[in-house]
């Protein structure tokens, strides 16, 4: 039994793509709390394209903010001998939402194809460079400028080399890839703000650059599993029972 209970748990926690510093158990959602999109099981993440993300940051800017990522593999050439790297693509204000610290920010100077360098692959790979801010860095086959290095303590959704920007007005525009998450502002409740949002992801045009979902909900990105919910209170009781209601050996 306490192999299926830790199984249960691992797979709701596996939905958890990003992590945040843990807050107490139980309490609403603040405009710090960072949360993932998901459908009515908890798990199923809502997809959508950085069109589709621009729209609902300018529908539900008065409840909160709303960012995407995904994540990739490609070959960098660049710097170095061709090697695999992960790459982040972004769209919305996700480095922002997560309060990223830059050990370098040259993004007032730098524009075009941005790219953002981790600290541990700048290091590692690059040796440390001190003129890395404004040199080319070739991902994928297309060519970025460097403007940043993300430093290494700050609270990041994934373990990435680079990290993306996606523009709306680019060929990327439409391409439906990126997960949801989203902050609420100070004072917006949670609830209120789900239903405002299973709204409107099903008017068009936004539905046909959203992965429909037969419902939406808000999870909580926490380091430990957070029931603010009733489903995964029930859920958490039904196990919690079956474990009580286990005859003793």
């Amino acid at each position: 039994m306490k192999a299926k209970i830790v199984l249960a748990c691992a797979v709701l926690l596996g939905c958890l793509a990003l992590v945040v510093p843990a807050r107490r158990a139980g309490s609403t959602p603040q405009a710090s709390d960072l949360f993932s999109v998901v459908g009515g099981d908890y798990m199923s993440p809502l997809i959508g394209s950085p069109r589709a993300l621009q729209r609902l940051n300018a529908e539900l800017g008065g409840s909160g903010r709303f960012a995407g990522y995904d994540q990739l593999t490609v070959l960098v050439s660049s710097h170095t001998a061709p090697h695999l790297v992960n790459v982040t693509r972004y769209c919305g204000d996700l480095l922002s939402m997560l309060a990223v610290e830059y050990l370098e920010d040259g993004r007032a100077r730098v524009e075009g194809h941005r790219v953002f360098v981790s600290e541990t692959y700048w290091r590692s790979v690059l040796e440390a460079a001190s003129d890395i801010v404004g040199t080319a860095v070739e991902l994928g086959g297309e060519t970025y400028r460097i403007a940043g290095i993300v430093r290494a303590n700050s609270v990041l959704p994934l373990e990435s080399d680079f990290w993306v920007p996606i523009c709306s007005r680019t060929s990327y525009g439409t391409m439906t890839s990126m997960r949801v998450v989203g902050t609420l502002l100070a004072g917006k409740d949670w609830r209120d703000s789900e239903k405002l949002l299973r709204k409107l992801i099903h008017t068009n045009p936004l539905s046909e650059q959203l992965v429909e979902l037969d419902a939406v909900r808000f999870l909580p990105v926490d380091r430990k599993l957070v029931l603010d919910s009733p489903a995964l209170e029930r859920f958490a009781q039904r196990f919690s029972w079956r474990a009580r209601s286990k005859p003793a050996a």
